[in-house]
């Protein structure tokens, strides 16, 4: 699950949550709420939804986690295309850096292992070594934020290689860059009692936007908030 930080910036017309590479600062978030506790009093006395559009900000380090995650959770932060870490013969993926490019999102990975057949319990083939880099364009869909038209040059000058690589890199690895935006605010906002004195329920969310900006994965949406 992403680790989050998060600070309420406007109560009644906009909200800004931020999603950065660390983990929750609870000084700050009680600080910050504390000054909120008027704001959401008027809120609650006046009946009204807490905000209906706002903002969040993912980090490519929150983005980066994520799809380590859901890809590379093995003991040795692996993902294995052939065989295995005890195979003489593998092919793995590993090292996934993510990182923001103009209104792109890149990931670079490494490739390794031995490619050829195993016989007598050695590997006869080829050493493979090398690094790409996937070209990305964020995207959404209802709750969810996710990654789409993968972009990739000419993966290896083998043919059989490219056959392997190419689609783990175009659409399995991208499928595994998504996060539920509702999920992930819902979580944060159970410490909202705890904090403010109120308890506050997210009931609805659609994305309308997602962009890349100021070194973030920015994301656009309404929502329907409770305060009971």
């Amino acid at each position: 699950m992403l680790e989050a930080e998060f600070l309420f910036n406007q109560c009644i017309s906009r909200r800004e949550v931020y999603f950065v590479a660390g983990p929750i600062n609870t000084e700050r978030f009680s600080l910050t709420m504390t000054m909120r506790t008027a704001c959401l009093f008027c809120l609650l006395i006046c009946c009204v939804p807490a905000c209906h559009a706002g903002e969040f900000k993912v980090s490519s380090g929150a983005l980066e986690r994520t799809l380590k995650a859901k890809l590379f959770s093995t003991p040795d932060q692996r993902y294995y295309l052939r065989g295995d870490a005890h195979s003489a013969c593998n092919l793995y993926a590993e090292t996934p850096q993510l990182f923001f490019a103009g209104d792109r999102i890149l990931v670079r990975v490494h490739t390794g292992g031995k490619y050829g057949k195993e016989i007598a319990g050695h590997c006869i083939g080829f050493p493979v070594s090398m690094n790409t880099v996937i070209s990305l364009a964020p995207s959404a869909e209802g709750e969810t934020v996710g990654v789409t038209d993968a972009r990739l040059d000419r993966v290896s000058d083998s043919a059989e290689l490219n056959f392997i690589l190419s689609p783990f890199l175009s659409r399995q690895l991208p499928s595994s860059i998504k996060i539920n935006a509702a999920t992930m605010l819902r979580e944060i906002l159970t410490k909202s009692t705890e904090t403010s004195g109120y308890p506050l329920f997210l009931e609805r969310l659609d994305v309308r936007n997602v962009h890349v900006a100021d070194k973030f994965l920015v994301v656009d949406y309404d929502s329907d908030m409770r305060i009971d």
